[in-house]
């Protein structure tokens, strides 16, 4: 009998319709593409919140394993969105774990920032002085995004870059003091989230006095703005699916 198999891909979410078929969609398109032959594709989110905001069909990662168990599925593979192991990864570690007896295989990628260390690459060959922004972690002074831009920045920018974070409370202070101590007239901001959502338009590229964006020009700062999402560029996409890939041939899955 032909084994069952299955790959999960699972994220926080966003909270319209639009938005999980313009930033999230492509992860689950991209693995249908390399993948749909030999298995069946799911997307299944962690937050209760998102779900009850969306009218599609889309479950949460408990009910998608639960679904699969039912179906009788021997193989479950599961791409995770998450970039460091918080609240969110460590649900999905919790739920794969209640079901670790339920198939003979269940294998979950790692956070995108422990498996990934090229995933800013791209930004340093386009442009010389970067502002880097990400969401961190609420009421944390620690976040392992911080540290991983950090580390790039020093490694591979070809100009003065920085990193700023939406969370941590008047960050945006310290970075635009040090872009003006480093007389730097004009940076380019790359949102580092993967949906373009409520942060994203309102925190980061809003015109208004109360974004990243704003802040910078009434310190007559010049501003250049990548107007889009993680979701929505290919190389982060494929960089991802790479680690799929590897939770795949680990248990010796040919790939062609």
């Amino acid at each position: 009998m032909k084994r069952k198999k299955a790959i999960v891909i699972v994220a926080f979410g966003t909270a319209k319709d639009a938005g999980f078929n313009k930033y999230l969609l492509p992860f689950k398109k991209d693995v249908e593409e390399k993948y749909g032959e030999k298995f069946d594709c799911f997307f299944a989110l962690t937050s209760k919140k998102m779900l009850s905001k969306l009218t599609l069909d889309v479950k949460s990662y408990e009910d998608t394993l639960e679904e699969l168990k039912m179906k009788n599925y021997d193989e479950v593979y599961v791409e995770t969105l998450y970039f460091s192991k918080g609240k969110e990864y460590s649900k999905v570690e919790e739920v794969t774990n209640k079901y670790i007896n339920s198939f003979e295989i269940i294998k979950i990628t790692k956070p995108i920032l422990e498996e990934n260390k090229n995933l800013i690459d791209e930004y340093f060959n386009k442009y010389d002085n970067i502002l880097f922004i990400c969401h961190g972690v609420l009421d944390s002074e620690e976040s392992l995004e911080e540290e991983y831009i950090k580390s790039a920045i020093k490694e591979k920018s070809k100009g003065q870059s920085y990193v700023a974070l939406i969370n941590k409370q008047d960050d945006y202070k310290n970075v635009i003091s040090n872009i003006k101590d480093d007389n730097i007239p004009k940076v380019t901001i790359v949102p580092i989230l993967i949906t373009k959502g409520y942060h994203f338009k309102k925190d980061i590229i809003a015109e208004s006095k109360e974004s990243f964006l704003g802040k910078l020009k009434n310190e007559d700062i010049t501003v250049e703005v990548v107007d889009k999402s993680l979701g929505e560029n290919r190389f982060f996409r494929q960089v991802v699916l790479e680690s799929l890939d590897k939770i795949i041939e680990e248990v010796g899955e040919p790939l062609e």
